[in-house]
């Protein structure tokens, strides 16, 4: 019953004027995975090229059937790859009127990290073998998400100002050490993690 609820937004979805079937064949080898619908349907299949570019933000899926589809992140809640045992996550958020695919690098109840690279068209491999640590400075931005707020970008000029801003309720002891060495910019995911560590103990305190 509940199947036969949400078929008919699924339809809507592939019968959108925004999603486009893909011609053709890709340049790279897709990974196993799965998008998530806006009604929370999990569809399995492949993840092929993820394009984000100014105003031309898309994911190729191939359904488990070999259609292919070209997807704008605000048709679905987002998608993930599965390898191995691990799962890669992207969602879909909105900054300024445009949506993106945002990388999940760290989730918690108080904070949750995304990145997403500046431009350009990526194959999972070209995205998963990024050593996400000297990307920091240069190709990639960085998107805090405080509980259910919007996410709002991580500023490289005035990066410490901007951190200690935002830890100092919770986790001022964190906030005090933002701009020495182990905490600088490039070491954003390890102060997020560290926060959401001080927010789970603190929550219910503060």
């Amino acid at each position: 019953m509940l199947l036969r609820k949400q078929l008919p937004d699924f339809v809507a979805l592939l019968l959108s004027v925004l999603l486009i079937l893909l011609p053709g064949s890709i340049s790279a080898d897709p990974i196993h995975g799965y998008i998530i619908t806006k009604d929370n349907l999990k569809l399995t299949g492949a993840i092929g090229r993820i394009d984000n570019q100014r105003e031309q933000n898309r994911v190729l899926y191939i359904n488990d059937f070999g259609s292919r589809y070209s997807l704008r992140p605000e048709l679905i809640k987002g998608f993930v790859f599965v390898v191995e045992d691990r799962e890669i996550i992207y969602e879909t958020r909105k900054e300024k009127e445009l949506w993106y695919f945002l990388r999940v690098l760290s989730r918690g109840e108080g904070m949750t990290l995304y990145a997403d690279p500046l431009d350009g068209t990526q194959t999972f491999e070209e995205r998963d073998q990024v050593d996400w640590e000297e990307a920091n400075d240069h190709s990639y931005r960085y998107y805090l998400q405080i509980r259910r707020r919007s996410p709002i970008k991580v500023k490289r000029l005035g990066f410490r100002k901007q951190i200690k801003s935002l830890l100092q309720r919770r986790a001022p002891e964190l906030a005090e050490k933002i701009g020495q060495p182990g905490f600088r910019y490039r070491d954003l995911q390890q102060i997020i993690e560290a926060y959401n560590e001080s927010y789970r103990k603190t929550r219910f305190i503060i």
